[in-house]
């Protein structure tokens, strides 16, 4: 299982991943209050204090990324969740499918479509 996260037109690069709740959330095992967020000075503390076992905890993934955007900007962060055989296959075939201008808007165009299609046979009104 792999993800992988990028600002949507600036492909050159993916974020970094926190994948420890615990650097997030800290001691609250309810996930409601990111106490280890609002205690770290950067992103980089965060990455940094990441626990290396992974096991027997919540799966979890965070795109890390700092940005400061004048009023009325927008910055659209990308997320793909998916499963690779192996890493060659996530390296060599997967990232540079998804990293390919345009991948997101017509994989969102294709599930739109899906949905509407499974959809349009149980349409049903109703009159006042």
């Amino acid at each position: 299982r792999f993800v992988l996260s990028y600002i949507e037109d600036e492909t050159e690069s993916l974020l970094p991943i926190i994948v420890d709740p615990d650097a997030i959330f800290g001691q609250d095992t309810t996930l409601r209050e990111p106490f280890g967020f609002k205690k770290s000075k950067s992103i980089k503390d965060l990455l940094k204090n990441q626990n290396e076992l992974k096991a027997s905890k919540t799966p979890s993934a965070f795109a890390a990324v700092k940005r400061s955007l004048p009023p009325g900007h927008a910055v659209t962060l990308v997320e793909i969740y998916g499963h690779a055989i192996n890493l060659n296959q996530l390296n060599d075939d997967i990232i540079q499918k998804v990293l390919k201008p345009g991948f997101v808007g017509k994989k969102y165009l294709q599930a739109v479509n899906l949905v509407n299609r499974l959809t349009s046979a149980v349409k049903s009104s109703t009159k006042n």
